[in-house]
């Protein structure tokens, strides 16, 4: 991760140019949420390979859907913050999501490695969920702001500009990450409760 990812403020984001380059960012995004599956599969309970067959097969279509719903996801970013008053093209609008979807896949992926602390069982049920809570809240915002600052400096929005569209785009995808996150953080942190989890639901 780059001081940009840590640090949306800082003058990085002046060298992030929209461009094709962030496919690979993305690729990398789905990578971790792929690795993240596993890590879910894993402690699960049931048969083991059964398990790692449904996790893989879910980090693929995230990873899929990453990469190419996200060209979809960018270009109607643009069409929002263009109407806006900014002016960019589809990799203007991709850029900023691929760089937000990076720093939420690490954060996934750390947040469902501490998580497997809870397996121990008794208080470390408890830490285990806290710890995963805390580094999903971080990476979370760092998320969010990152997209705010790319958006703003893609497009050349303003801060009010900014604002509108991040509630207009932001509500929408922090719901659907939201429920992905708790889900298969809910299935690794309660073991009992991962049959419960439809699998299907780790490739929303």
């Amino acid at each position: 991760m780059s001081n940009l990812h840590l640090n949306p403020l800082s003058a990085d984001v002046i060298n992030v140019k929209p461009g094709k380059e962030s496919l690979v960012v993305n690729l990398l995004a789905g990578i971790l949420l792929l690795v993240s599956t596993l890590v879910t599969a894993v402690a699960l309970p049931g048969n083991l390979t059964a398990n790692l067959v449904a996790g893989a097969t879910g980090g693929v279509i995230l990873l899929l859907t990453l990469l190419i719903g996200g060209l979809f996801v960018g270009w109607v970013f643009s069409l929002i913050a263009n109407r806006l008053g900014g002016k960019g093209d589809l990799w203007a609008g991709y850029s900023p999501l691929s760089h937000a979807a990076f720093i939420f896949s690490a954060g996934a992926l750390i947040a469902n490695v501490l998580s497997l602390i809870s397996l121990a069982g008794g208080a470390a049920v408890i830490l285990g969920a806290v710890l995963a809570g805390l580094v999903s809240f971080v990476f979370g915002m760092l998320s969010l702001a990152t997209l705010w600052r790319l958006t703003k400096e893609h497009f050349k929005l303003d801060w009010t500009q900014t604002l509108i569209f991040m509630v207009i785009v932001v509500t929408p995808l922090l719901a659907l990450a939201s429920v992905t996150l708790v889900t298969t953080l809910t299935a690794t942190a309660v073991p009992g409760l991962g049959s419960l989890v439809p699998t299907a639901s780790l490739g929303s």
